[in-house]
């Protein structure tokens, strides 16, 4: 039988002063005095002439006004039908990672299952309950208010991220009298091993899945090599070349298979690596082939800067091969050209010059035995030159030059250098002052300076020349772009793990706080038919 309550209760106590009033008003009045007479029998017929009934208690009106008084007084304590006690509001801890999008064998997704259970429920709530919907992934979107307000906030896909917020923690940590905390989700990965929340929901099944789940970038950008390894799981490594496709356009060379690998552990993610050539830039994709139940992690999408193609601009005697050949190297490093330069030239993008003279510094430039400034006055006597200076040392801390030996570098003829600009630094020296140095100036200009002539050193035979000249290429185009991440799937292992741990079966939610049916406005009903019913009595 349905419970019934009130919420004003003590109203009804007006019932214990107002009946016994009624009682005592309903009751006939008694004659003030009695007198003896003679006529009593005349008075009788008089009385039955007239048709006037003697004054008495009438019991039908007596109790038709106390139910009229019983049903108003109850009407003003609120009393209510069918009321329930219990928890005012549902928190929700709806997953909403990347795995919960993965298609189960009919077709459905454990989103989907979550978002109609969901609805279902918040359908069921009685008035007065609020929902706050917690959407975790690799954070957490808290969504609250009414149930229908909160239902058309939903989103209409999980977000392409792995889950990082443990949601039976969060269940167990926001556990609160008033309060039940409801867990929807597809245990991939496993969030507890014990599945430690109140009332959990686990909507997945275990399937099989592979997927992309690491992606390292190694982009030695303006140079055209780009290292890419990729961590991939649920392939077999015999199976990499079939399945694994990348496809480049015109943003990278011809691209070679990827090379099969055993993981690093049982279990562990698949590795796979590529030397990508730079051409001319683009978007460049790696995707896993076929089809599997979970799309978002089988690819991911590379932007690739082009590469910088500067005209390496040549400052030298006509005829001098090795120049040509250095100049024709630098150009090749990143996709330019190499055109003749003087001084009335527009500034190239990188000058490299043997000998001469410059009046002024360009941006960027590699100068072996160039002089700068103006021109000498006539008479002005011949440059003050070093003959044979011996190699002293060089510097080991400099990127340009860790690691290259310049032991057997012979230098014939140096020119007496001016003083280093701010910002420079020597790499090479000798007992009397530095052979070569970086200037790195505070508006943007680099440039790497010889005090000798390629020629009258023996430098352009050491292996340590090639090794400067892709270094120097490196270090005077400067930072620049560098290949990252366009879209990506949830690269987490864990979570392109489709694998769901044994669970507990589902436990029901308990029932919410119900008000139930007012009665005040039925009871008021029967108030005014006892009042017209006593009318007619």
């Amino acid at each position: 039988m349905p419970a019934l309550s009130f919420e004003q209760p003590e109203r009804l106590l007006l019932l214990a002063v107002l009946l016994p009033v009624l009682l005592w008003l309903a009751r006939p009045q008694r004659p003030r005095r009695r007198a003896a007479t003679a006529h009593l029998a005349a008075w009788e017929a008089a009385l039955r002439r007239l048709g006037r009934r003697p004054i008495r208690f009438r019991a039908l009106r007596f109790w038709l006004l106390a139910v009229a008084v019983i049903a108003v007084c109850g009407a003003s304590a609120e009393p209510r039908i069918g009321a329930v006690d219990g928890p005012l509001r549902l928190r929700v801890l709806l997953d909403a990672s990347a795995s919960m999008a993965a298609r189960e064998p009919d077709g459905t997704s454990a989103w989907e299952r979550a978002v109609g259970r969901l609805r279902a429920v918040a359908a069921e709530l009685p008035d007065g309950v609020t929902i706050e919907l917690a959407l975790l992934a690799d954070g957490a979107t808290v969504l609250r208010g009414a149930p229908a307000d909160v239902l058309a906030a939903l989103p209409p896909a999980p977000r392409a991220a792995p889950l990082t917020v443990d949601p039976v923690e969060l269940a167990v940590a926001q556990a609160g009298p008033d309060t039940v905390t409801w867990v929807l989700t597809d245990g991939r990965p496993g969030p507890s091993a014990a599945f430690r929340a109140p009332f959990l929901d686990v909507l997945g099944s275990t399937l099989a899945n592979r997927g992309i789940v690491r992606v390292a970038i190694d982009d030695h950008w303006p140079l055209p090599e780009i290292d890419l390894r990729i961590g991939v799981a649920g392939i077999d490594p015999a199976d990499v070349r079939r399945a694994l496709r990348i496809d480049g356009g015109d943003a990278i060379g011809p691209a070679p298979e990827p090379a099969s690998g055993e993981p690093a552990a049982a279990g562990a993610p698949l590795e796979v690596s590529w030397r990508l050539l730079r051409a001319a830039g683009g978007e460049l994709r790696v995707a896993c082939a076929g089809a599997d139940p979970l799309a978002s992690d089988d690819a991911v999408v590379l932007r690739v800067p082009p590469p910088p193609a500067p005209d390496v601009a040549v400052l030298g005697e006509p005829g001098d091969a090795v120049l040509q050949r250095a100049a024709a190297a630098l150009a090749a490093l990143g996709g330019g050209r190499v055109v003749a330069a003087d001084d009335a030239a527009a500034r190239p993008q990188l000058l490299v010059s043997d000998g001469g003279r410059l009046a002024a510094p360009v941006p960027r430039q590699l100068a072996f035995g160039t002089r700068f400034g103006p021109a000498p006055e006539p008479g002005a006597g011949p440059a003050v030159e070093r003959m044979e200076p011996r190699v002293a040392d060089w510097s080991r801390d400099h990127w340009l030059t860790a690691g290259v030996d310049f032991s057997e570098l012979l230098v014939r003829r140096a020119i007496v250098p001016v003083p280093m600009p701010a910002g420079a630094e020597p790499l090479v020296w000798a007992d009397d002052g530095p052979l070569l140095w970086a200037v790195d100036a505070a508006d943007g200009r680099r440039a790497v300076v010889g005090a000798f002539r390629l020629r009258d050193s023996n430098l352009p035979l050491l292996p340590a020349f090639p090794q400067l000249l892709r270094r120097a290429y490196v270090w005077l185009c400067g930072p620049g772009g560098a290949a990252q991440l366009v879209a990506a799937g949830p690269l987490d292992a864990a979570e392109s793990d489709l694998t769901v741990a044994a669970a507990p079966p589902a436990r029901p939610l308990p029932p919410f706080r119900d008000p139930g049916r007012r009665l005040a406005v039925p009871l008021l009903a029967v108030a005014l038919l006892a009042l017209a019913a006593r009318a007619w009595a």
